[in-house]
């Protein structure tokens, strides 16, 4: 005879029942439970049945029904005794415990502020909506440039569809072109500002960057002659809360010449440039629309693209030399250099700029990406010094306790209680190290953004990959110091250490040893490293640059250019001042390159930097 059939309850109901009930009544309902299922699935199809069993069994779990949970709860008796126990023993050694958590809570804090700092490198000009289709086109020669011509940006629109967008743009610049602060001024209400960071763009500029818009209409801000965008906080320091749209500023000397049109939010921290006003091309062009510099012969402006979704850039940048040449008015030799690939235009990740690109005319200083590597594994080895201290003293602090152990599998404790409570304890102490280590963070915020000269804020620490990595560091600590104890103690006959068997007969010297070993590599390389470093900074200090720099100032005449000899005449006049000269460019900051030949073999070409100076720049300066 066939036996019949029996039906599986709700396995998940079944354990919440487990663990809530009562003991003594549990064998009782789940046998009632179960036979009233049975006889429900001979009529009723899984689903209906297993939602009445469902509700049969939470009927069930009344208050009388229901374990008292603080007092029969054996799971929570234990980690509640081993909390104790590891209170216990972290003050009865008070200073073991200090020290090992003062390693502990360094590491922490020195890996939390190099993971912040490298998070905010990497995440240069990503907040652009679309950034990964973004791109800078460079000049890439014997010496490359981030510079290229104006129209190329928009004949790339027009002839190659790959090009979705594209924008032209460059820094106001003055004398020798060097950055030139631009002084704007609110006539009606007296105020005048110095403004650095100021640019011509093309009408296409949030085409490309998304910027956002706080004032005015950016459909029509940039086309018309003589208006001005103003970031918020160069707004602010004009108008203060009042809209500024409307209001007009003098340009240097030009009096009311500029009209606001818009206030746009500042660039972000992780952006590769940043601006405090921006003036449209239409404004050069209505003044001198033939200018030489925005023509395809002048190679100072910065084009970026935005890319259709998917464009293969190796294959753009192959077409780049045959299209470009019909707009070039190059010999034949450089065309062919175009040609044959010996110089090319080449398409930049906006992503890559400020960690890979260190070319000449960066708009702003970048990091670099070896750098950060280097930065980056100097954090693991602090951390590795760290962790192998932390796991040594927790190893050697072990053999005091082998009575401890001995006692208890003597008294019946299993094998995983024990693992259980070492790795608890060693937990404990991890993640004490970590909370302490995250107010540290935020007491030294400030000190470390003054010595990176960086912008780490301590509240990004609550970001979930921040706190994944710093909770799998701290877990990694905890279990790699709880692992011999752990393991080792737990596997030796209690007999054996009841009888006060020595530490060196029940081993475990060879794991210290050899924790010992990889811990002294790691401070070696950390301390050869800081030596070379130390050696190149005093290298840098130190080294002689070709020029005079005690007792030199520097004054940025902007538009008093014209008279220069009366300026200089006036201070020479001044009591302390030995000499004067004026130059074009500071030594130190951006020059102006030009190729330069003799006449007699214009072929041999060398890109040499220029500087306009007077007759007593050489003695000033102290250049031979």
């Amino acid at each position: 005879m066939a036996s019949k059939e029996l039906y599986t309850p709700p396995k998940l109901a079944d354990r919440i029942l487990s663990w809530s009930c009562k003991g003594s009544l549990l064998e009782e309902i789940e046998g009632d439970l179960f036979e009233h299922y049975q006889v429900i699935r001979q009529d009723q199809p899984q689903w209906r049945a297993n939602v009445m069993y469902w509700f049969h069994m939470l009927n069930f779990l009344r208050p009388f029904a229901l374990k008292k949970f603080g007092q029969h709860s054996t799971t929570i008796i234990m980690y509640r005794s081993y909390f104790k126990f590891a209170i216990r023993h972290m003050w009865r050694q008070k200073m073991n415990t200090g020290f090992n958590l003062l390693g502990l809570i360094l590491a922490f804090t020195v890996c939390g502020f190099i993971y912040l700092h490298l998070q905010e490198e990497m995440s240069y000009d990503k907040f652009h909506e679309r950034s990964e289709d973004s791109y800078r086109v460079a000049w890439m020669s014997e010496n490359p440039q981030t510079r290229t011509p104006h129209p190329m940006a928009q004949a790339m629109v027009n002839d190659l569809p790959e090009v979705e967008a594209a924008v032209s743009l460059s820094p106001i610049y003055g004398a020798g072109l060097t950055r030139q602060d631009v002084t704007l001024t609110l006539e009606k209400e007296n105020i005048s500002f110095a403004e650095p960071n100021g640019y011509f763009i093309d009408s296409t500029f949030f085409d490309v960057f998304d910027f956002k818009f706080l004032e005015g209409n950016p459909e029509t801000a940039l086309k018309s002659p003589f208006g001005v965008l103003l970031s918020k906080s160069t707004a602010e320091r004009y108008f203060g809360d009042k809209p500024a749209v409307g209001n007009r500023l003098s340009f240097d000397v030009n009096t009311d010449m500029l009209e606001v049109v818009g206030v746009i939010e500042d660039a972000p921290l992780s952006s590769h440039f940043h601006y405090n006003f921006l003036i449209s091309y239409v404004t050069l062009k209505s003044l001198n629309f033939n200018d030489p510099w925005m023509a395809w012969g002048d190679f100072g402006h910065f084009n970026y693209v935005k890319l259709n979704p998917g464009t293969d850039t190796k294959t753009l940048e192959s077409k780049i030399p045959g299209w470009v040449t019909k707009y070039l008015d190059w010999s034949e030799d450089g065309i062919e250099s175009l040609l044959n690939g010996e110089r090319r235009f080449e398409l930049q990740p906006i992503e890559d700029i400020h960690l890979r690109s260190n070319i000449r005319w960066e708009l702003e200083s970048n990091s670099s990406y070896s750098y950060l590597v280097i930065y980056g594994i100097s954090g693991l080895f602090i951390l590795l010094i760290s962790i192998i201290n932390f796991v040594n003293l927790s190893t050697a602090r072990s053999a005091e306790r082998l009575k401890e152990v001995g006692v208890k599998k003597t008294l019946g404790a299993y094998k995983g209680q024990l693992l259980s409570q070492f790795v608890f304890e060693s937990l404990f102490s991890s993640f004490m190290a970590l909370g302490l280590a995250i107010l540290a963070i935020y007491g030294l915020e400030n000190a470390f953004n003054h010595l990176v000269s960086g912008h780490v804020l301590a509240s990004d620490i609550w970001q979930t990959d921040t706190l994944i990595f710093l909770i799998s560091v701290t877990l990694l600590t905890g279990i790699l110091a709880a692992a011999y104890p752990a393991f080792y103690l737990n596997s030796l006959n209690p007999g054996q250490i009841l009888k006060g068997s020595s530490q060196k007969k029940l081993g475990g010297a060879f794991i210290r040893n050899s924790l010992l070993v990889i811990q002294l590599i790691a401070a070696i390389v950390m301390v050869s490293g800081s030596l070379i470093i130390s050696g190149q900074i005093s290298f840098l200090k130190n080294k002689d640059l070709g020029f005079k720099q005690d007792n030199l100032i520097v004054i940025d005449l902007n538009s008093y250019d014209d008279k220069t000899e009366l300026f200089k005449n006036a201070l020479n006049k001044l009591a302390g001042v030995d000499a004067v000269a004026a130059v074009s460019n500071v030594p130190g900051g951006q020059f102006n390159q030009h190729s330069i030949y003799a006449e007699q073999d214009p072929s041999r070409r060398a890109d040499a930097a220029e500087a306009f100076i007077d007759d007593d720049a050489m003695s000033v300066l102290g250049i031979e």
